[in-house]
């Protein structure tokens, strides 16, 4: 990737890139840095951390194409094909596998506060009515921001006229996206989520406000215009219900550390309760200590699954275990569904889903795996949470039968081939074999030059560049330069490349079995893609019930580690804690509040 003008001049000040020059315009240089492609999304993960919006051009044409449209001298057609923002992001290692990557936007009205946020990179979305009531509205906004580790927030251009709102601008002011004040009416946010969704009224989803419907169609607006007109999948959204959560304001979360430390050297309650396996439950049990509940009903089904854990040792042991084999499934469909997926994608989220019927039969059938369970049945709240997990068999079978065993030998770009196993189609298996066969050919004509030529110490050899070729020290080259059947191709340090009529044939033999090769795996690898797309909702579901899993054993094995008692939570008042040595080594008394209300 390449960038050119001021552009240049900023990012290679920003990043420490070599700012260089490209040609001239009139009779000035043009400044020029670049990035190698493979390399580019450590460069990128810089610009973003510093606040930077990113957009990324790409060829939309083949080249061959061009040419045939204007001859040898057409410039191949480019576009910028995605904006990426700090809240837009979906590279795998731009992003905390244990946090939501959050952007929020809000309707700010006169007695109420639509807030819509969206984590694209997994597809969760929620939605939240908030009444203003006594309280300022700059404080009540504020205090629904603190609960996210934003990562970027959308605000309509007029509240930058209202001088109560600078102070929230400032704390937000290297996350704010602004936007134009005409896309805060229904009509257009109603339209955009329709669109969205394929529906023809949002009341299936449930009861939204006006405000939360702006918001969400805000949001979805300005993730459509970086996507450059493609939608992730998002979805359906979850409504939160202000009277089911506790409201904690900005100081008070940060002086209990709850997600993070106030201190370089200090410790949230966060970190010091995670056991969580997979990157789904990390991420479930951080969104539960940012909205503590305060559903008594609710609480206590979570209780009964972390309870159901801890008493039956060999079942969590059963479960834990499966779920190590799990990868970021969420992420992976995210990425599946913005084309930006990778064959690795769907190889990993076909091995999670891989787990589901053990974890299953594990909590199901728990009697089986202890024997000396106290407990007569499942937990209901358990129970049905495991019998809605959905058949993925099919697609399981599908991508682990085709694609290669090892994940580290699955490439991360699909253009890359080479992650069909052998044995699974018949010409795709002859293509391979004709690659396969190229070397022992090249040597057998290697051997028919030496004896041609007399000289040992020539070789056949492959580069990216001018492909195969006989290379023999310059010292001897005179006796191929004077054989009619060699072609020389170029001259080298030391050395003098040529090549025959043989050697081209191969090679374009070889060439149109790697391009033949290459695309019928990614035949393969969309028809897969457009396979799991297709049951993406009930994918989401089924991690989503894996993560709850996750998050529930892990807090029985906090339980064990501490030696916790189970807390009888009831709709009284009552606060009583008998006999008991209260908290964590390093932060007690605020962590063992703060446990209590994420349990």
């Amino acid at each position: 990737y390449e960038l050119f003008f001021e552009d240049a001049v900023v990012v290679s000040e920003a990043i420490g890139l070599t700012l260089t020059t490209r040609s001239k315009l009139g009779d000035k240089e043009i400044p020029m840095c670049g990035v190698p492609f493979h390399a580019y999304e450590i460069y990128l993960a810089r610009l973003i951390k510093q606040g930077f919006k990113v957009a990324i051009a790409e060829q939309t044409e083949d080249p061959k194409e061009a040419k045939k449209r204007k001859g040898a001298s057409a410039v191949v057609r480019r576009d910028v094909v995605r904006l990426v923002t700090s809240g837009t992001v979906t590279e795998e290692n731009l992003l905390d596998a244990k946090r939501n990557n959050f952007i929020v936007s809000s309707s700010v009205r006169e007695k109420e506060i639509g807030v819509a946020w969206v984590d694209i990179s997994t597809g969760a979305f929620f939605m939240q009515r908030i009444e203003v009531g006594r309280q300022k509205t700059v404080e009540v906004l504020a205090t629904a921001l603190a609960r996210f580790d934003v990562k970027e927030v959308l605000f309509e251009d007029g509240l930058l006229e209202k001088p109560e709102f600078f102070p929230l601008f400032g704390e937000y002011r290297d996350k704010l996206s602004i936007r134009s004040k005409a896309l805060y009416n229904i009509h257009s946010a109603e339209n955009v989520l329709l669109k969205a969704y394929k529906v023809k009224t949002m009341q299936s989803f449930g009861d939204f406000s006006k405000a939360e419907l702006i918001a969400a169609g805000v949001l979805f607006e300005y993730i459509e215009t970086t996507q450059k007109g493609k939608l992730p999948l998002i979805q359906l959204p979850k409504h939160v219900v202000g009277n089911n959560i506790m409201e904690v304001d900005g100081p008070t979360r940060r002086s209990l550390e709850l997600i993070e430390p106030t201190t370089e050297k200090g410790i949230s309650l966060l970190k010091v309760i995670d056991r969580t396996i997979t990157p789904a439950g990390g991420r479930l049990l951080a969104e539960r200590l940012a909205m503590p509940i305060m559903d008594i009903e609710e609480i206590n089904n979570r209780l009964d699954c972390v309870s159901f854990f801890l008493d039956n040792p060999n079942v969590r042991n059963e479960v834990r275990k499966a779920l190590k084999s799990c990868f970021d499934a969420e992420r992976s469909i995210g990425r599946l569904s913005l084309e930006r997926g990778s064959p690795r994608d769907l190889y990993e989220l076909a091995y999670s889903l891989k787990v589901i019927p053990g974890v299953k039969e594990a909590i199901i059938g728990f009697k089986t795996y202890q024997k000396d369970s106290v407990y007569a049945q499942t937990p209901l709240y358990l129970f049905d949470k495991v019998n809605g997990f959905g058949n993925h068999s099919e697609l399981v079978f599908e991508v682990l039968n085709l694609f290669v065993n090892d994940v580290n030998a699955i490439p991360k770009i699909a253009r890359n081939g080479g992650f069909i196993k052998n044995g699974v189609n018949a010409t795709l298996d002859y293509l391979h074999d004709i690659k396969n066969l190229c070397e022992p050919k090249c040597e057998e004509l290697r051997k028919k030059y030496v004896d041609i030529t007399g000289v040992s110490s020539l070789k056949i050899k492959n580069n990216s560049v001018i492909g195969y070729y006989v290379e023999v020290p310059s010292k001897n080259a005179s006796a191929l330069l004077e054989n009619g059947m060699f072609i020389h191709r170029q001259s080298v340090l030391n050395a003098v490349r040529f090549t025959t009529e043989e050697l081209m044939k191969l090679e374009n033999e070889v060439m149109s079995a790697d391009e033949e090769a290459l695309k019928i795996e990614l035949e393969i690898f969309d028809k897969l893609r457009e396979f799991a797309l297709g049951q993406a909702a009930e994918i989401a579901k089924s991690v989503q019930i894996l993560a709850e899993i996750d998050v529930a054993s892990s807090l029985a094995e906090l339980a064990l580690e501490y030696d916790y008692a189970r807390p009888i939570v009831d709709d009284s008042l009552d606060f009583d804690v008998i006999d008991s040595t209260i908290g964590f080594p390093g932060n007690m008394i605020k962590s063992s509040i703060g446990l209590l209300y994420i349990l």
